[in-house]
């Protein structure tokens, strides 16, 4: 009864047809296939139009959404409106022809045929027509519909043609003639639609300068990714630039993002923006907590509808694993079926290939789209970052580190990133298995479930090693933190660390933590190769549980070929979703925990943007009533506070900010700023502001960009502001003049002119309101004052704004409006100077303490004016009589004199008053660090060199001597930590000329082309030969083990197969060794993922025709002895492939560990030209990510690549063993693949690159923006630096985008090259049916499969390996380097120096090689325990001088002789450990006081504290609950600059050398401090030769004898008074300019 049912819908077409509409004998078993007319005048008819008219209407609803946007009418326009026409035309005739005939002649399906393709065609033009209009330059919708169309137009073809040519049986000519001229046309409009039509108008003027072709690709353009392979060929022929990048399309634009990101997050109002009653518009960085969403649920508003998309993708083509065995196995049962007819063979083949091209499309569109969505999500969280940084309050940035917070853009942004191309994998897993479970229960029924709980058993061990691993790579992520942030600090310090010489003791502690790192590493290899262990043996395993239980159930089961193989391959299916689940929710968890991380910085606490108000209300510029505030306090450190703060400054006033160290100075800006927290109070700033920080931050960018900061160029304008801040000196001395590259941190510029720039940046800017904090206290007096006058004074250039100057000169009061007063963080005094004057109270106090704190002579002139503007204000008798007592002690004599009675006297402090100042200086250390003031070596003579020029002195001498010696300024400069990332700088825009000078860091080298074979062997040759060699034999072993195992298991199953038994060896042969090396990675790109995948299903493809030697139902060994070997063949090849990867994993460690041995050891011992002219980040990258590579990345590489090349191997051994006509194969595959990896590689290893270097920017810029974010918040400038950091990271996703694009071109470049290979054989093995046995072909294809799947994962392996290998190549560049000398030498005297006297002897010497002589035969003697000052013009060689005495710099001729030795024939540490210096910029290392003091332990806790007493440090540290082992912060940021410098004085004194260098030493402090240090050198190294580096000439007027120095030269050499007797001597000419005589 059932049959006429099942025939219903037939008999209706065939009353449609008046004849029979399937005839299952005439259309399939014939030995030609005829489908029949009615089926193809009907069903394959009506299926493309039915097809098209299902999508036509949300088409047509799609196209009418978007905005008119007409494209011009081109020649394929016109075709595709004159085809449609001729294919209406056509349909209008057959129906003419049927309305002739008449339905007596004609059946009803020939009038239904026309009508319904006019209708499509008409519906056709006008979906062609709507789309020109709107823009759709070609739809996916019409190309599939001819596609479509013209595969159900085939058979109706052949029948067309077969008739035609036997004359039997012919349809009507008419139809047959209207046929031939539908299908013509239909074939060029299908090719027509392969192109995309002309642009818009509108797509044309939006285009981008360089526009990414996926913009004007068509669809099957897209669909096959031919539009990324220009940029392929483009790399082959020449290495790929920057340049060569496009630009991103719209939707991926960081613009883009990051308005639907605002979108996203909002819960209230899109809004972000507000403009106060000035217009203003207020920059927020994101919704306030409140308003915001979870970044999770904004992920999802933004990505969750393309993400379900992806899902649909990823499950068509996850089902396509599970269709093309099924055809396969169809061809290799119609070779074994000689009954069946031929052309169902070619039918099989044409559908194997055609499902081989639909999961290979599929695959391919979905990674690359899932990597797109990934990338998104990365920038988007990157953007959010920054965005955050730049409103973070000052208590949420104490909670993140730099680090952490760089670590936010660059880890846990990648990490959420990877994670979503994971998540469908996860979701679709339990499908696999569960498909997998149906079609094995099919094959094996209830002994399936053996096999599956062998597997399932597998999981709770893979979770534990799983979970394992992460806990040691954590813990082991913690020692690499901490070595890199000890690498980072040497690094910064290196000019210290060598003056000390350190840097062996330093270098000691970063080996102690790397090999504990080295030591977890070595575990989790242990772990990692014990992991493989399990998964390799799995297959086997699971195969024999599942077998053992099926021959063992019942006599009558008989396990063939075909049973055995395909269960095999099922079960390899269903192996990686159940091992690598654990996997991936493991990584899902790591991504929410980092999604956690995420939203708690983004919920962190943000400047209160209300903390500072804008009240029109009131009259006055800046209000605060009532005001208390606090800077929040980390652990164990006290809550610092402004109390009973009541300030009110009107318009155009100039208000001063004056008190001691510690008084709340710079908190009151800080305050006004609303950078600290208020907590009661109002504060009103009506205006913009501007600000001048205490300490000077520059961006890396132009001097003139640095003064201009965003503002337009006005050349008057921008001229009158150098010269009023006193740059225009500095601008001509420049090389590049403002055009010159500011270098890291400002390291190429003095302190003094980094103030100046700061200054000059402030007062371009032309705000309302400047705040100044303490500018001019990094420049010289004279110069201080030229500012003052010119600049903030009542007649500067900034008289009509209104200023808070926050100052410690007393001059300048007399020309304020008011002075503030403050004292422990409260305003004490307010009012005009006179009155605080007459009041006596804290204002004339701290007067009288700059009067007795003042300088000798260089405090004469300042003194001077101070009586003189003393003498005008009533009620300062008091102060007047102290200056009357200060000057009667500090009188010079006449100049011309030469009795040495004129000589002044020595500033002497008792140690008693030094003590308790000091006590004074700890009691307000708390906030010191706000209020101290930086000078630089170079700072007063710049200074003194500006103040010539101004006052119309002769600047052409100081100008060429500067010209000739900023190579030497800039060495003199001690390092800074820095950013821990490569400086890349205008990497787009590097073929631009530049004036000589105008760059100080010298660009990084990066090699383009192969990278060097050598860099293997250097890798090798540090891994060992043992090492090196192993992993391969043993690797080979298991390969050999997983052929014996199929062959062996063929053999069994099929016993009267002869040569078709090897056919079996692909069932594990691909697979087993790459899922292990799947699962063993740990994600490091998007690539792996995707080759993951696509590999994984190659696996299916090999072991599905297992069916085709099951023919045999007995054996000739018995089940026991076949169950045995096959199980020895798992154990061995699971013990070799864990042996081999174990071996190759120590061998891959032993390498890292060495290299990174080597590479700190020729750090620490290369020369300071080298940190000189090489960023840190870019040294500290070498230790940090180059060594993370070698460390993680290159040996997961390696592994992959050794196991694929092994198993292609393999795979052609046993192809060419079987059949070797096969091999006519194999050498067409090896030239087509080599030919592609060859091109595919060029571009793609120059495109990592360009993409590694890439990302540095926008963590040099992220880092530069967290250090200046208080001045870029005060100049309200944060979108403007939003903005650059979105340009630099849209830069760095160019190559991401395009290397995305590059892989899936290759891919599907491989893959369809591949499935040509595999239908030709299909072909080959079809057409010769009766001659190639079953076998041979199944072996033939299914290794055709086989070897084209694993050469497209090796061409990607091999690509991974040359790009991390670069790592190798970087770290090598450094060991390559030239090194110092060696730093002992046996034969050094131990007791030497005993003496201290020093001799040059024609000594000359240049920085570096190719460079001018900045010491020119300098020949002098110092005498034991002399006292020595050294002086000299800026480029004089002072500095110089001093480092080629700790051999900093080599001799270029003569020699130094310290007690008649050749310092050169002394080791470094022989001679820089016996000689102790006292810098000018204190260098602190984080870690213990302690190991700051002695970091070579060889003195005891009482010298340590003794030490301390002396340098009146004790009692500090006594109040310390640590004591000597009390921390240090990174750069020692919880100790005071007066502190630091003290603890450098406790060095010295520990060191107890016979000879001290002072480089200025109290150059940077306050004066406090100063008398601490001054008292304490006399007293404890009068017995040592003390050579003084002056730069303030006051501080060696005491000495024995002053060395000047001109241009390299000795110019004089004699006591200070004789010098000064002489007016014509260069140092009377200094000390005239100082104001000193």
């Amino acid at each position: 009864m059932s049959s006429p049912i099942e025939e219903e819908p037939f008999q209706f077409l065939s009353s449609l047809c008046r004849e029979p509409f399937w005839n299952a004998t005439k259309s399939w078993a014939s030995e030609e296939p005829d489908l029949g007319v009615c089926a193809e005048r009907t069903l394959l008819v009506w299926a493309p139009c039915l097809l098209l008219w299902a999508c036509a209407p949300p088409y047509l609803v799609y196209l009418l959404r978007r905005p008119f946007d007409p494209i011009p009418w081109t020649r394929l326009s016109y075709f595709k409106m004159a085809a449609t026409g001729v294919l209406q035309a056509t349909a209008a005739t057959e129906m003419g022809w049927a309305l002739a005939r008449g339905a007596h002649e004609v059946p009803p399906a020939h009038f239904i045929a026309p009508g319904v393709l006019l209708i499509t065609h008409v519906i056709h033009m006008c979906l062609v027509l709507v789309g020109r209009r709107k823009g759709e330059q070609n739809s996916s919708v019409i190309w599939l519909f001819w596609l479509f169309f013209l595969f159900c137009g085939l058979p109706q073809l052949y029948t067309s043609i077969a008739a035609a040519i036997r004359k039997t049986d012919a349809p009507p000519p008419l139809l047959v003639a209207t046929f031939l001229v539908q299908f013509l046309f239909s074939v060029a409009l299908f090719v027509a639609n392969c192109f995309s039509d002309a642009p818009s108008a509108v797509k044309r003027l939006s285009e981008t300068e360089n526009p990414s072709p996926l913009l004007q690709a068509s669809f099957v353009n897209r669909l096959f990714f031919f539009w990324s392979g220009s940029i392929v060929w483009r790399g082959w022929r020449r290495p790929l630039t920057p340049d060569d990048l496009w630009d991103l399309v719209p939707e991926n634009t960081t613009a883009t993002l990051a308005a639907q990101w605002e979108a996203a997050t909002s819960t209230k109002s899109s809004a972000k923006k507000e403009k106060d009653k000035h217009s203003e518009v207020k920059f927020t960085s994101l919704p306030s907590s409140e308003s915001q969403a979870p970044i999770l649920l904004s992920l999802w508003r933004m990505f969750g509808k393309p993400f379900i998309l992806l899902g649909a993708i990823y499950l068509l083509a996850e089902g396509s694993r599970f269709v093309t065995p099924q055809f396969l196995s169809l061809v290799i049962t119609f070779m074994a079926d000689e009954q069946q007819p031929p052309w169902h063979g070619y039918l099989y083949a044409v559908s194997l290939f055609l499902s081989c091209i639909v999961s290979t499309l599929l695959r391919n569109k979905f990674y690359f789209k899932i990597t797109v969505l990934s990338v998104r999500i990365r920038s988007i969280i990157m953007s959010a970052v920054y965005r955050k940084a730049l409103s973070l309050s000052g208590a949420a940035r104490r909670d993140s580190t730099l680090g952490e917070i760089v670590n936010l853009m660059a880890v846990d942004a990648q990490c959420i990133g990877e994670t979503a191309i994971l998540l469908w994998s996860l979701f679709g897993a339990p499908a696999i298995i569960l498909a997998t479970m149906v079609f094995l229960w099919e094959e094996l029924g209830v002994s399936v479930l053996a096999g599956v709980a062998v597997l399932f058993l597998i999981v709770p061990l893979n979770s534990y090693l799983s979970n394992r691993m992460k806990s040691l790579l954590f813990a082991a992520l913690k020692f690499r933190d901490q070595r890199v942030k000890m690498v980072s600090e040497i690094i910064s310090g290196i000019k210290v660390l060598k003056l000390y010489a350190w840097e062996g003791s330093f270098a000691n502690k970063v080996k102690e933590v790397r090999n504990e790192e080295i030591r977890l590493l070595k575990k989790v290899a242990f772990l990692k190769a014990f992991n493989s262990f399990i998964f390799n043996s799995s297959p086997c395993m699971v195969a024999l549980a599942s077998f053992t239980t099926y021959l063992l159930a019942s006599p009558d089961n008989v396990l063939d070929a075909k049973k055995a193989f395909v269960a095999i391959s099922l079960f390899d299916i269903m192996r990686l979703p159940i091992v690598m689940l654990p996997t991936t929710i493991s990584q899902v968890i790591q991504a929410m925990v980092a999604l956690k991380r995420v939203q708690n910085f983004i919920s962190a606490e943000e400047v209160d943007p209300t903390a500072v108000t804008w009240d029109r209300s009131e009259a006055a510029a800046v209000i605060i009533r009532g005001g208390q505030f606090s800077w929040e306090g980390g652990e164990q450190q006290i809550t610092w506070r402004l109390e009973d703060i009541n300030l009110e400054i009107g318009h155009k006033k100039l208000v001063a900010v004056v008190g001691s160290v510690g008084a709340g100075k710079s908190s009151l800006i800080s305050a006004l700023l609303g950078e600290m927290k208020k907590v009661e109070g109002k504060v009103v700033v009506n205006g913009r502001m501007a600000y001048v920080s205490q300490q000077a931050w520059l961006q890396n960018a132009t001097l003139r960009d640095n003064i201009l900061w965003g503002q337009p160029f006005d050349e008057t304008r921008y001229k009158k502001v150098v010269k009023a801040c006193a740059l225009q000196p500095d601008l001509d001395m420049l090389p590049g003049g403002d055009m010159t590259e500011i270098g890291e941190k400002g390291i190429n510029l003095s302190g003094g002119q980094k103030q100046r720039v700061s200054l000059a940046r402030a007062v371009y800017s032309d705000t309302d309101i400047v705040l100044l904090d303490d500018p001019l206290s990094a420049v010289d007096a004279h110069v201080g004052r030229f500012i003052f006058d010119n600049v903030i004074g009542p007649q500067g250039i900034l008289r009509g704004k209104t200023r808070l100057l926050v100052t410690h000169s007393v001059t300048f009061l007399p020309s304020v409006d008011e002075v503030v007063v403050m004292r422990d963080g409260r305003v004490v005094e307010r009012g005009s100077y006179p009155d605080l004057v007459a009041k006596q109270g804290d204002f004339a106090n701290f007067v009288l303490q700059h009067i007795n704190d003042a300088n000798d002579e260089e405090g004469e002139e300042e003194l001077e004016e101070l009586r003189e503007q003393l003498d005008e204000v009533p009620g300062a008798q008091s102060l007047l009589r102290q200056l009357s007592i200060r000057s009667s002690g500090t009188t010079v004599s006449n100049p011309g004199s030469t009795a040495p009675t004129g000589i002044p006297h020595k500033r002497v402090r008792s140690v008693s008053e030094s003590y308790s100042r000091h006590q004074n200086l700890v009691r307000k250390s708390s906030c010191s660090s706000l209020n101290v003031r930086g000078r630089d070596i170079a700072d007063v003579i710049s200074d003194i060199s500006v103040y010539s020029h101004l006052f119309d002195e002769d600047v052409k001498t100081s100008k060429n001597a500067l010209n000739e010696s900023r190579t030497s300024l800039h060495s003199s400069k001690s390092r800074r930590k820095s950013v821990e990332m490569e400086d890349l700088r205008n990497v787009s825009e590097g073929g631009e000329a530049t004036v000589k000078g105008q760059r100080l860091v010298m660009e990084e080298t990066s090699e383009t082309g192969k990278v060097s074979r050598k860099m293997y062997l250097v890798y090798a040759s540090s891994m060992g030969v043992v090492l090196a060699v192993l992993p391969v034999i043993f690797v080979a072993l298991g390969q050999a083990s997983i052929a014996g195992s199929n062959i062996w298991l063929s053999h069994w199953s099929s016993p009267n197969v002869g040569t078709a038994s090897p056919l079996n060896t692909t069932s594990t042969l691909n697979t087993t060794y790459n899922p292990s090396t799947v699962f063993n990675a740990a994600l490091p790109n998007t690539t792996s993922v995707n080759d993951t995948y696509g590999y994984n299903t190659t696996s299916l493809f090999n072991k599905n025709p297992g069916s085709l030697n099951s023919t045999s139902e007995g054996t000739s060994v018995s089940r026991g002895v076949f169950l045995t070997l096959y199980g020895a063949f798992g154990i061995a090849q699971a013990f070799f492939l864990f042996l081999g990867m174990l071996s190759l994993m120590l061998g891959c460690l032993r390498s890292s560990r060495v290299l990174h041995q080597r590479l700190l050891d020729s750090v620490v011992r290369l020369p300071m030209s080298f940190f000189d002219t090489n960023p840190s980040g870019r040294i500290i990258n070498r230790f940090s990510k180059d060594i993370n590579v070698l460390d993680n990345t290159f040996p997961d590489n390696l592994r992959n690549f050794v196991g694929c090349f092994m198993q292609v191997v393999a795979t052609l051994i046993v192809i060419v063993a079987a059949t070797p006509a096969a091999g006519l194969f194999v050498l067409p595959v090896m030239l087509l693949y080599y030919l592609v990896q060859v091109i595919y590689i060029a571009s793609s290893r120059q495109m990592k690159r360009i993409e590694s270097v890439s990302k540095s920017p926008i963590y040099s810029h992220f880092g530069e923006t967290l250090q200046g974010v208080t001045v870029i918040r005060a100049y309200k400038r944060q979108e403007e630096f939003n903005e650059e950091s979105q340009r630099k990271i849209e830069f760095s996703l160019k190559a991401t985008y395009a290397n995305a694009a590059v892989n899936r071109w290759v891919s599907v470049i491989l893959e369809m090259m591949g499935n040509v290979i595999t239908f030709a054989a299909a072909i080959v093995g079809v057409a010769g049916r009766g001659h190639i046995s079953s076998g041979v072909v199944g072996l033939s294809v299914t290794y055709a499969i086989s070897v084209n799947l694993i050469l497209n994962w090796v061409v990607r392996v091999a690509s991974e390996v040359e790009a991390n290998v670069v790592s190798v190549e970087r770290i090598n560049e450094y060991l390559e380097n030239e090194r110092e000398a060696d730093w002992t030498e046996a034969d050094t005297p131990s007791a030497w120096p005993d003496e201290g006297s020093v001799s040059f002897r024609n000594y000359q010497t240049r920085y570096r090689p190719g460079l001018d002589l900045v010491l020119k035969g300098i020949t002098c003697s110092f005498r034991p325990a002399e006292k020595v000052g050294i002086v000299g013009r800026t480029g004089a060689g002072k500095s110089s001088l001093t480092l080629g005495l700790f051999r900093l710099i080599e001799a270029a001729a003569g020699e130094i002789a310290i007690d008649k030795v050749n310092i050169a024939d002394v080791g470094l540490h022989d001679l820089r450990g016996r000689v102790s210096i006292i810098p000018q910029d204190p260098v602190l290392f984080s870690g213990t006081l302690r190991l700051n003091l002695d970091p070579l332990d060889r003195c005891s806790d009482a010298e340590v504290w003794r030490a301390l007493e002396l340098a009146h440090l004790a009692s500090y540290v006594r109040t310390q609950p640590a004591g000597l082992l009390h921390p240090v912060d990174e750069e020692g940021a919880n100790f005071s600059v007066g502190q630091r410098q003290l603890v450098c004085l406790a060095r010295a004194l520990l060191r107890n050398s016979r000879i001290l260098v002072l480089d200025e030493a109290t150059a940077a402090i306050d004066l406090e401090t100063d008398d601490l240090i001054q008292a304490t050198i006399r007293s404890q190294f009068a017995h040592c030769t003390v050579l003084t580096i002056a730069h303030r000439l006051n501080t060696i007027m005491d000495s024995d004898r002053v060395l000047v120095l001109h241009q390299g030269s000795v110019a004089e050499f004699d006591t200070p008074a004789r010098l000064l007797a002489d007016p014509h001597s260069v140092f009377y000419g200094m000390a005239k300019d100082a104001g000193l005589v």
